[in-house]
């Protein structure tokens, strides 16, 4: 008889995705600056032919990000309001359930 033991699995943390906050770019004033700072951003990048396609792709990924994150930034949470303003009609429906459950 032969028994196989398996490794114990780990779990792993997902990583957690922030959204940029693209609303911003609806305002032309602000969608001229992130224009011209991409712009800007992007003729700093090395176009060397010396260096990897994988590595030029991350370079291009790590400007993109950088010049969205420091001019346009994370969206905030959009279901807070939602919740403030139904607040009472939450407590009433949690105080129905309530009642249900004890009859």
């Amino acid at each position: 008889m032969k028994v196989h033991l398996l490794p114990r699995h780990q779990k792993t943390q997902k990583a957690t995705w922030r959204q940029l906050n693209i609303t911003a770019l609806k305002d032309p004033g602000q969608r001229k600056e992130f224009q011209a700072l991409l712009y800007h951003a992007l003729q700093q990048v090395s176009t060397a032919d010396d260096i990897s396609i994988q590595a030029h792709w991350e370079q291009l990924k790590s400007t993109v990000q950088d010049t969205c994150t420091h001019n346009i930034g994370f969206a905030s949470q959009r279901n807070q309001a939602w919740f403030d303003a139904n607040d009472a009609q939450i407590r009433n429906l949690e105080w129905k359930c309530a009642a249900f459950i004890t009859w």
